[in-house]
């Protein structure tokens, strides 16, 4: 999972894993979408925010709930390197519970690309057995989607807990660089020439498809 010179196999894939751990960035409160966010981050794994000081205060005003539910652990970009915390708190979580571990993490796409975080890389040890990377600001065509994290954010918590064929059948992702980003084949390209239209319609799309899902709307 750290950066290495030599890079072996990718992970394992997720169904072979015991316990999870999703990582989540946070830069604003904004990033979390309220509805159905309790019993998101109810289920199966354990989850992981990561943000400055002052956001993680404001997230807790916002979502008190999440107290109980969520591990918090302060980020300062310009001394704490995300390979180093998730092998720290990984190995926390292996060790109580007995269980090899998976990762995911959903992060801007060049927030991951500057940490060097890697699928290919050899997991630190043996209680590291997976390790997924989500973009949650990024477009397999190169257009930055910042009024998309919200959404994309309980999007890929759903995503995170899939099997890797499913993740590869997924129609509005794909991989670039070892991380699943958002492919917006799906959209005609007439309609990707303006950034705030192309934000708009994945948003509503993706909405839809949470609906599906979670069996609410999120419009509402």
């Amino acid at each position: 999972m750290l950066p290495q010179e030599s890079r072996g196999t990718l992970f394992p894939d997720a169904e072979d894993l015991g316990i999870s751990l999703y990582v989540l960035y946070l830069k604003n409160p904004d990033e979390l979408d309220l509805k159905g966010l309790e019993d998101l981050f109810s289920g199966d794994g354990q989850s992981l925010f990561l943000s400055p000081a002052d956001v993680r205060e404001a997230i807790l005003a916002r979502f008190p709930q999440l107290k109980t539910r969520i591990l918090f652990r302060d980020f300062d970009l310009s001394k704490d390197r995300l390979p180093l915390i998730i092998q720290e708190i990984g190995k926390e979580l292996s060790k109580k519970s007995g269980l090899p571990l998976s990762v995911s993490v959903v992060a801007p796409f060049f927030f991951l690309k500057r940490d060097g975080i890697t699928p290919e890389a050899p997991p630190p040890d043996q209680r590291f057995s997976g390790l997924r990377l989500f973009a949650n600001n990024y477009t397999l065509q190169g257009i930055k989607i910042k009024e998309c994290k919200a959404v994309l954010n309980k999007v890929y918590r759903y995503l995170s807990q899939q099997e890797a064929n499913q993740l590869d059948a997924c129609p509005f992702l794909a991989k670039q660089d070892g991380i699943y980003v958002v492919d917006l084949s799906f959209i005609p390209e007439q309609y990707r020439l303006d950034v705030k239209n192309v934000e708009a319609l994945l948003n509503k799309c993706l909405k839809a498809w949470l609906i599906t899902v979670e069996g609410f709307d999120h419009e509402g």
